[in-house]
């Protein structure tokens, strides 16, 4: 089971905040950021060693904006506090979760680049594992949104960040907003391996 280990607050347009590391084995660190028109994500770099950036952008950087999801398979023995460098002006937040597959964690994804096409929800299944973990930042740009399934770990009119740990091999998450264009990533990652189970991931 992935487990939710530690979390920033939501901030940013800094150059370079650090981010201190929870105590634990089989972590992945998470970059969870939503740009306004003019902002997007540069590939965020921590403790020297680059992120696994998607990202979705709106057309033309234009008033949609944009979401962004980075991720970092965290060696057992790195501990202490390290530097996040290379985020440009997005908001963002950092979140650590334990559990995760030690290698080859990373296991689908699903985006919406903002565009002229209008919508009112978000709702596409994507693929997963049971006790895995899904990821997923909403940026909708002053439209009230809502959702029904997902551990919020932050929420305003225009931005929802949240997680699930899905248990079958599909998961679908349930955002409604007002009218309007969307920028949106979301992404599942693997368990660690359940030695005890017949299962093999």
């Amino acid at each position: 089971m992935i487990h939710l280990l530690s979390i920033s607050g939501w901030g940013g347009y800094h150059i370079s905040p650090t981010f201190t590391l929870p105590a634990a084995k089989k972590r992945i660190l998470f970059f969870l950021g939503a740009g306004t028109s003019n902002s997007v994500t540069r590939n965020p770099v921590y403790n020297n060693t680059p992120m696994t950036v998607f990202k979705s952008i709106g057309a033309g950087y234009g008033a949609e904006g944009s979401a962004t999801i980075a991720y970092l398979e965290i060696p057992d023995d790195w501990s202490g506090t390290y530097p996040v460098s290379g985020q440009m002006v997005t908001k963002y937040m950092m979140v650590c979760f334990g559990g995760a597959k030690r290698t080859d964690s990373y296991l689908a994804k699903h985006q919406i680049n903002g565009t002229s096409v209008e919508a009112t929800s978000v709702n596409v299944a994507v693929e997963s594992r049971p006790s895995g973990l899904f990821v997923a930042v909403l940026h909708t740009l002053d439209r009230t949104n809502n959702v029904t399934n997902l551990k919020l770990l932050y929420k305003t009119s225009d931005i929802c960040v949240g997680y699930a740990t899905p248990s079958s091999a599909s998961f679908t998450p349930d955002f409604t907003f007002k009218r309007g264009m969307v920028a949106y990533q979301s992404a599942t990652f693997k368990p660690k391996p359940d030695y005890g189970s017949v299962t093999i991931i």
